[in-house]
C-alpha cells in the first residue's frame, strides 16, 4: 500500500497531539486536496518551530485517510471545530492568511498515532527533498518501512 508524507505545521500537530485527538482535519491552504486514495496511510512530517535553526523534519505521527475534499474555513470548523489544529476559527484564518469564506483543501484522518520520538527519514533511507513544499507519495515498501519504525517507538495509549 501507498503512503503519503505531508509537511506538517508545528503548531498544528503539537496542538492536536496535546488534545490527543485520535481524529483530525489536515488543511491545504489550495482549494482542492491532492487526491490520495481512502484508507492510506499519512504521515506528519514536522516542520521546524519557529525561529528554529538547523532542526531536521521528522515524522512524528500519522493517520488513516478516511475523507478528502474541499470547504469554506468556516464550514470546516463548524463541522469539526478544535480537529482542524487551532483553538478558534480566528487563529485557523490567521494561520491559513485566509478568510473564513475562502475554499481550502482537507483531508479527514482516522486512527491518528502521535509518536514519542520522530522518525528520521534520511536515516531510513526515504528521499525527501527540502525544495518540496506539501508533500510527496510514497511507495508500499517506504510505507512499510515508516510503518514498522513508527511501531517500535509509538507512544501507547494510555485511556485504554
Amino acid at each position: 500500500m501507498d503512503g503519503y508524507i505531508g509537511i506538517t505545521d508545528y503548531s498544528w500537530f503539537h496542538f492536536n497531539k496535546g488534545k490527543g485527538h485520535k481524529q483530525v482535519i489536515f488543511w491545504r491552504t489550495a482549494a482542492k486536496p491532492v487526491q490520495l486514495g481512502q484508507g492510506i496511510p499519512f504521515f506528519f512530517l514536522v516542520k521546524a518551530p519557529p525561529q528554529t535553526i538547523g532542526y531536521e523534519r521528522m515524522v512524528e505521527g500519522f493517520g488513516s485517510i478516511e475523507k478528502l475534499g474541499s470547504m469554506r474555513i468556516s464550514e470546516l470548523w463548524d463541522r469539526y471545530g478544535q480537529k482542524t489544529g487551532a483553538e478558534n476559527l480566528e487563529l485557523l484564518t490567521s494561520r491559513l492568511r485566509k478568510d473564513d469564506s475562502d475554499v481550502i483543501g482537507y483531508y479527514l484522518l482516522d486512527g491518528v498515532v502521535y509518536l514519542d520520538r520522530g522518525i528520521s527519514l534520511r536515516k531510513l533511507g526515504i528521499e525527501f527533498s527540502d525544495r518540496i513544499v506539501s508533500g510527496k507519495r510514497i511507495d508500499t515498501r517506504e510505507t512499510r518501512t515508516l510503518i514498522a519504525c513508527a511501531a517500535t517507538i509509538r507512544k501507547p495509549d494510555r485511556r485504554g
